[in-house]
């Protein structure tokens, strides 16, 4: 391989902080807010230019309700529950989100936009756009964080780093151990107008057959009912077109296609809604590709704009109330669902969370799901995700938030945005204790850790498991 020289040169400090957050996603908006809040000078780097990551830049404009467990008690509270309430209250979400049987959150991914610029800026932290993390080394006890944006290179020092890239990116900079990193698999959304949402309901009504009962977080045809009837919300799960039989006759007669260019699964067809809309968010295809490689990367999103449309004309041709629709977006950035993975202190599998395992460092709870045919479905009781995920066997201050990379086995099993949210805030409040004592985040006490989070709004479990902790 051809390689150039680059000769030494000196980058002025432009920035120093004691938390310094990597990324702005949903992940990372609420790891800076909690630093913040928690008395840290906070800045928060982000490579594109819109904050909120997968639900924004991404369009995955909908939570998967990993909120709320089997019994009704919200179980992810503090900063992320914030956050949906600010939305209601902008009416980018519908109010009666609280409950068991809803599977999905839809909301306006604009708003969602403006409720995590408020939040950031009431917290005062200092927030970097069009950003890039060039390179991070430790120097004595210091981060180093080389960043990237359209006035060359500058440099960030920092006591602690909260890694939200959902790549590692700082972790892998600093030689952290994140194995091989596998093929990922990736999926564009992309967004309809003008969709009569009551008329493609009514497909369903007369066609329950046509409707996806175990993918996804599994809803029985009754709830999807119930849910649209009374909560105004639409969500057809994804994975779910294989199910719908226009859409199959469709690919019978080949007019459509299961795979076309470099996509597969066309037929996923996963749709997210409200009522107070006309407006829906498609997910409808996947790609497989090295997600760290840009050539594999340019190549999928590029196709992946043809298939949009292709998708688009085709829900137009066949499906109720999609005659007079229209594609007003196609998502900016492609949704990566795995990448790098550190190994941590602690790894956390599948077999664990579906136990709901109980952990002296927890630092996040989400609701108990057993996996079924397609998907998943709640069950009694709720699952704790330990602090040790976050850290890296070899390197010191930084914590890794993003729930694709943080260690678990197999990887990307914590990846749903809304845990995604409560890790960030676990790792934002741990930064801050960690730099204002002058410590890696490794070395600061769990209780005092817990207590921040619990402080600030978070759910650790009831009375009785915070009196197992010492904690009440």
């Amino acid at each position: 391989m051809k390689t150039v020289f680059e000769s030494a040169r000196e980058t002025p400090v432009r920035h120093e902080s004691q938390a310094l957050v990597a990324g702005g996603g949903l992940t990372g908006v609420c790891a800076a807010i909690a630093a913040a809040r928690a008395g840290a000078r906070t800045l928060l780097v982000e490579h594109s230019h819109m904050l909120g990551g997968v639900a924004t830049a991404g369009l995955m404009a909908s939570f998967n309700n990993r909120f709320i467990a089997a019994d009704g008690t919200q179980v992810v509270c503090g900063i992320p529950g914030e956050i949906v309430d600010r939305l209601v209250e902008l009416r980018g979400a519908r109010p009666d989100w609280r409950r068991p049987d809803l599977p999905h959150l839809p909301f306006d991914p604009e708003l969602l936009q403006v409720v995590l610029i408020r939040l950031l800026r009431d917290a005062s932290v200092h927030v970097l756009l069009g950003t890039t993390v060039a390179a991070a080394r430790d120097e004595n006890g210091v981060v180093a964080v080389i960043l990237e944006g359209k006035a060359g290179r500058e440099a960030a020092l920092a006591d602690v780093v909260v890694d939200a890239t959902g790549e590692a990116v700082i972790a892998a900079h600093l030689g952290a151990d994140c194995g091989e990193t596998p093929p990922a698999s990736a999926s564009l959304e992309f967004r309809m107008a003008g969709v009569d949402l009551p008329a493609f309901f009514e497909h369903f009504r007369q066609h329950p057959e046509d409707f996806a009962e175990d993918y996804d977080l599994a809803t029985e045809f009754e709830e999807f009912a119930r849910n649209w009837s009374e909560l105004g919300v639409f969500h057809l799960p994804h994975g779910g077109g294989v199910r719908m039989r226009p859409i199959q006759d469709a690919i019978a007669r080949r007019e459509y296609w299961k795979e076309r260019g470099l996509a597969h699964g066309l037929d996923a067809f996963g749709f997210y809604a409200t009522a107070d809309t006309d407006t829906v968010i498609v997910n409808s295809n996947f790609y497989t590709l090295d997600s760290l490689d840009p050539s594999d990367l340019s190549n999928a999103i590029q196709d992946a704009r043809e298939r949009c449309i292709e998708t688009a004309d085709l829900l137009k041709r066949v499906m109720p109330g999609f005659e007079q629709a229209y594609v007003v977006a196609t998502a900016p950035e492609l949704g990566v669902r795995i990448s790098r993975r550190i190994r941590g202190r602690a790894t956390l599998t599948r077999e664990q969370l579906q136990r709901g395992d109980t952990f002296e460092d927890v630092v996040a709870v989400q609701p108990r799901l057993h996996s079924i045919a397609h998907g998943e479905r709640r069950v009694d009781g709720t699952s704790e995700l330990p602090y040790g995920i976050m850290l890296p066997r070899d390197v010191a201050r930084i914590l890794v938030a993003s729930g694709k990379t943080v260690s678990t086995e197999p990887r990307g099993v914590v990846r749903a945005m809304v845990s995604c949210m409560a890790l960030g805030q676990a790792a934002g409040a741990a930064a801050a204790l960690a730099g204002a004592a002058g410590a890696s985040p490794s070395n600061v006490p769990i209780r005092r850790i817990q207590q921040e989070l619990l402080d600030q709004g978070a759910y650790l479990g009831p009375e009785d498991r915070l009196a197992e902790l010492g904690l009440k």
